[in-house]
């Protein structure tokens, strides 16, 4: 029976629930085999296939005993003294959970207490000077743009898989009305077998190989993008037919009590449109401090998670967007591709909401990054702008991927590909490595 993203939105057995948060994972594993083998309802046995997996992700990502954090933190930061991780963890900025009834720390806990717990010195980061010279371009001209050339690479590395025939989805640039255009396809290796259209709303090339000593599958495309400076209209409205943007959306964009009251409070008194779009934009860039995060299928309601523990990657902060935003009346969408400079490629999500029939960005992440800089200008410009270092593969997401059938490893979006066998066997990422390269930039 395959299991859906939707199923994550169904609530799990008490007993269940329990061991599961109590750390006691293989006991829960136990009790959902238990459950399983009664006649219970299809949704209910969907949720409990989906959290079987899950709980195994789960307890591969926690893997560092407290002992063993400690001494990887003395190891990495000459700031760090024994017995701070207690505080860390008691102002919840480090990521922790019980698996086997002991605490364990999250797998990216060098990462979140370098830019959470203030153990790494400042350094002077040229990526934002990039971001700058392209807003100054911006307010000058109105817009600025630049021509991309860019390659992925997937290589499936576990020997499990040697002779097998598999099934990959790389994400690929698509068209997008007013910012991506001129799409040229360069080159492509390992059995390419199908493209999306353009108006795929996640868009990806499809490969299909047998696995051998050097298989790997890459897809290289160029493409021009245009970054437009957001203006405020000079009437605002609600257009009609954007219903599927005013929705709700299982399991991560649910209008809870919770969310619902923290709009009200935070749109309190405000009428107009763009004002609560902002309002919203300022509670979320100074609220929810950036942290990386463990799977996302791992957490059963992001936007809830984001606002209740005040915390978030990219993705995280853009789905607290586009759902408060959605519960104000204010349509809004997902985004999603890579982050592309001279230094490098990496993915990045952010959210668009709707005012008067146009879309206008909103990048949460990058803007509160630029408020904890205290650099005003650029914190105000992810608001409604953006700049020229993006490629875009996804405009929605939760949504099945072309021509898959297992179940998706990443269940919001495709940044990195997904790739199974021809039977349906989901690779998890742990399997295989995709590597994103930048081949040329130019501005035009």
């Amino acid at each position: 029976m395959e299991y859906d993203i939707k199923d994550q939105a169904v609530p799990l057995p008490e007993a269940v629930s329990n061991a599961i948060a109590a750390g006691y994972l293989d006991f829960a594993g136990e009790l959902m085999d238990g459950y399983l083998e009664r006649n219970i309802p299809s949704p209910l046995r969907r949720r409990l296939l989906m959290e079987k997996d899950l709980v195994r992700r789960r307890k591969a990502q926690y893997r560092y005993t407290y002992d063993e954090a400690e001494a990887l933190l003395e190891k990495r930061f000459s700031k760090y003294r024994r017995g701070m991780l207690a505080g860390y963890i008691g102002k919840g900025l480090l990521d922790w959970s019980y698996v086997d009834g002991r605490l364990m720390l999250e797998e990216r806990l060098l990462d979140n207490a370098a830019k959470r717990c203030g153990l790494e010195e400042k350094k002077e980061d040229p990526d934002l000077e990039r971001r700058d010279m392209c807003i100054g371009l911006m307010e000058k001209d109105g817009h600025a743009s630049a021509r991309i050339r860019v390659r992925e690479t997937l290589r499936i590395t576990d020997p499990a898989f040697t002779g097998k025939r598999v099934l990959v989805n790389l994400p690929y640039v698509k068209p997008v009305e007013g910012m991506i255009s001129s799409i040229t396809p360069e080159d492509a290796s390992g059995n390419l077998t199908a493209l999306d259209d353009g108006n795929a709303e996640m868009r990806c090339a499809r490969f299909s190989d047998v696995i051998g000593a050097d298989t790997s599958f890459s897809a290289e495309f160029s493409y021009v993008i245009e970054a437009r400076k957001g203006t405020r209209p000079a009437h605002e409205y609600i257009g009609h037919d954007l219903e599927e943007y005013l929705a709700q959306e299982e399991p991560h964009i649910l209008f809870t009590p919770y969310l619902k009251e923290l709009v009200g409070d935070v749109t309190k008194g405000i009428t107009s449109p763009w004002d609560k779009a902002f309002a919203i934009y300022n509670w979320v860039t100074t609220n929810v401090v950036y942290s990386f995060m463990r799977s996302y299928a791992t957490i059963d309601d992001i936007s809830t998670y984001a606002a209740v523990n005040l915390k978030g990657d990219c993705g995280v902060q853009a789905l607290l967007f586009m759902t408060m935003c959605r519960i104000a009346g204010i349509p809004a969408r997902w985004q999603s591709g890579w982050y592309v400079t001279d230094e490098g490629v990496s993915c990045h999500d952010w959210a668009e909401f709707n005012i008067s029939g146009s879309w206008y960005p909103a990048d949460c992440s990058f803007g509160g990054g630029a408020y904890r800089r205290g650099e005003e200008k650029r914190w105000r410009h992810y608001f409604s702008s953006l700049d020229v270092f993006r490629m875009v593969a996804n405009t929605s997401c939760m949504k099945r991927l072309s021509g898959k059938k297992a179940p998706a490893d990443d269940p919001v979006d495709n940044q990195r590909g997904e790739a199974e066998t021809d039977d349906g066997i989901k690779i998890p990422r742990s399997s295989f490595e995709t590597k994103l390269e930048l081949v040329s930039f130019s501005f035009l």
